[in-house]
C-alpha cells in the first residue's frame, strides 16, 4: 500500500511539472501573440492617417501644354488640365510631347448645400374656390 501510495505522489508531481512545462509553454505563446497584435495595432495606426488623406488617381498621356499653373494631357480623346503648385515634385523635365503619368487627388474647395424643393401640392385637394367681389347696392 506504501508502495501504491509513493507511487502515485510521483505521478502527481510528474503530472505537475507537465502542467507548469504547458504553463509556461502557454505564457511564451501569449506574449509573442501580444506582441504580434501590438506591432500590428501599431502599424495600422500609422497607416490610418495616410489612408484619410484621400484617394490617389493617376492619368497618363502625352503633354499637350504646360505652363507653371497646370500641365494639360491628351487622356483618350479628352484633354485632362491638371493644376500643379511649387509643390509638386516632377521627376525628369515636362516638355510639350513627353508622355508622362500624373498622380493627383480631388479635393473639395467648396460646397454649397441647396435648400430643399417645397413640397408639390396634392392634386387630390380640391382647388380653391376664386375670391368673391362684394355685392353691389342699388342706389
Amino acid at each position: 500500500m506504501i508502495r501504491r501510495l509513493v507511487r502515485r505522489a510521483g505521478l502527481l508531481a510528474l503530472h505537475q511539472r507537465e502542467l507548469v512545462a504547458v504553463s509556461n509553454s502557454l505564457t511564451k505563446t501569449n506574449m509573442k501573440t501580444t506582441r504580434l497584435l501590438a506591432i500590428s495595432f501599431a502599424l495600422l495606426g500609422f497607416a490610418a492617417p495616410l489612408h484619410a488623406a484621400g484617394a490617389t488617381y493617376q492619368a497618363t498621356g502625352p503633354v499637350l501644354e504646360v505652363t507653371d499653373a497646370k500641365i494639360v494631357i491628351q487622356k483618350d480623346k479628352e484633354k485632362w488640365e491638371i493644376a500643379r503648385t511649387a509643390d509638386t515634385k516632377i521627376t525628369g523635365e515636362i516638355k510639350v510631347g513627353s508622355k508622362v503619368t500624373i498622380q493627383y487627388t480631388m479635393t473639395a474647395a467648396t460646397v454649397e448645400v441647396k435648400p430643399e424643393k417645397a413640397a408639390k401640392p396634392d392634386k387630390a385637394a380640391p382647388p380653391a374656390a376664386p375670391p368673391v367681389a362684394p355685392a353691389k347696392k342699388p342706389k
